[in-house]
């Protein structure tokens, strides 16, 4: 919602676009490329005044507030972690409520679902890649997710863990919303909001983990030496497997 004031900043400036950085789900990681999901919004970006918060937490919102600026720098990981809270807080005092809120067509998105489920599993393994779970001591019903994370074992997952699931796919229909609002806004006064892509996928991601095929393992993107670099950069994120995408369509992208 911050941006509804650089769209107000464009407007007395004479400026007609906003390019954006990704705004997809990086987890911990501060890099907006290093996606989870190729379609997921990154909840640090919530608005939480725009919530229906109880006063305890709009006090905790408040004193967060004070302490950022008194700080003079943008503590990535502290700020995403007190979003994180202040939003299991509100969801976890009425989930029913929570639940109603998000229309069926919205949660029954596949890629939400399989993001949601994703989610749930790194929090069950404190964080760690999807490739590290099988070397984790795991019970037999997760196990058997992690040795073959088919669309049944996925679905039959969700089912056991729906309260978890569930609040993933709640923070992303409000972040949904409030981007369309703030669209909405810049485009009632004439401004463009121009989005970039995660172009590669980390490989701790949902897509690299349920689509192995697509991608080359033994390959890394990167860049050449330049003035910013002069050994080059390894930026960690496997190359696509272009025949395989071609064997099917393209359907992926």
């Amino acid at each position: 919602s911050d941006l509804k004031l650089l769209v107000d900043w464009c407007c007395e400036s004479g400026l007609k676009m906003i390019n954006l950085l990704p705004v997809n789900d990086t987890g911990y990681n501060s890099s907006p490329y290093s996606a989870l999901r190729a379609r997921a919004l990154h909840p640090g970006y919530i608005c939480l005044d725009e919530l229906p918060l109880t006063p305890a937490l709009r006090q905790q919102v408040a004193e967060m507030r004070a302490r950022a600026a008194a700080n003079g720098r943008v503590r990535f990981y502290e700020i995403v972690r007190f979003k994180e809270h202040a939003l299991r807080a509100l969801y976890d005092a009425d989930p029913e409520a929570a639940r109603h809120v998000v229309p069926p067509e919205f949660a029954s998105q596949q890629w939400l679902r399989d993001y949601a489920v994703f989610r749930v599993l790194k929090e069950l393994f404190g964080g760690s890649a999807w490739f590290d779970w099988a070397s984790a001591s795991t019970a037999a019903d997760i196990a058997g997710l992690i040795a073959s994370p088919t669309a049944q074992a996925r679905a039959e997952f969700a089912s056991r863990q729906r309260h978890l699931v569930e609040y993933h796919i709640w923070v992303q229909y409000l972040l949904d919303q409030q981007l369309r609002s703030v669209h909405d806004y810049a485009n009632a006064r004439g401004v463009y909001l121009k989005g970039d892509m995660p172009i590669m996928l980390e490989r701790d991601s949902v897509d690299v983990w349920l689509n192995p095929g697509l991608f080359n393992h033994q390959l890394r993107a990167g860049a050449p030496p330049d003035m910013f670099s002069p050994d080059g950069q390894n930026w960690g994120f496997p190359v696509y497997n272009w025949p395989a995408h071609a064997k099917e369509n393209f359907s992926w992208w």
